[in-house]
């Protein structure tokens, strides 16, 4: 049986970098999971999973976790891949523009540049998302073989 508890704590305002890095830390028991997601004001909603013992649920609840996980990747490539295109148009219009093949008009080198920033902004943001989901995508399928070497499997017997 999995209940979820939500919990809200309101987050600091970081007095520093280091305080930034630092959270406060609560202490869950091992047969409790838990789950961060931060609000939109500042708020941090931490949701408490509670495990009866059984890694069947944990092995569907870490499963369910991955695909989101993958599909979190997959979208942040194809924010990066619709970037790398706006650089390099909006790159290819400033040369065009700075080489005289086509003629100098502000609105479209405003444009360019706009597209030129705003693609290495969106390529950074989604490219360290990627990232960051990577890294946990790798400690939940970890935590999944684990949980698998915990099961007991019977032999059923031999097939004819």
């Amino acid at each position: 049986m999995r209940r979820l508890i939500p919990l809200e704590a309101k987050a600091p305002q970081p007095i520093c970098e280091v305080h930034q890095r630092l959270h406060a830390r609560i202490i869950v028991p091992a047969k409790y999971r838990v789950q961060a997601h931060g609000g939109p004001s500042g708020v941090l909603h931490l949701y408490v999973h509670k495990s009866d013992g059984d890694p069947h649920d944990e092995i569907v609840h870490l499963e369910a976790h991955i695909e989101e996980l993958a599909a979190k990747i997959e979208s942040c490539r194809k924010f990066i891949l619709a970037s790398r295109i706006a650089i390099a148009g909006g790159g290819i219009v400033l040369a065009a523009m700075f080489l005289g093949a086509i003629r100098f008009d502000p609105a479209a080198m405003a444009a360019a540049v706009a597209a030129l920033l705003g693609g290495i902004v969106v390529w950074g943001s989604n490219g360290s998302t990627a990232k960051e989901a990577a890294k946990e995508l790798a400690v939940a399928e970890a935590d999944r073989a684990a949980l698998i070497e915990m099961i007991d499997f019977r032999v059923i017997g031999p097939l004819r």
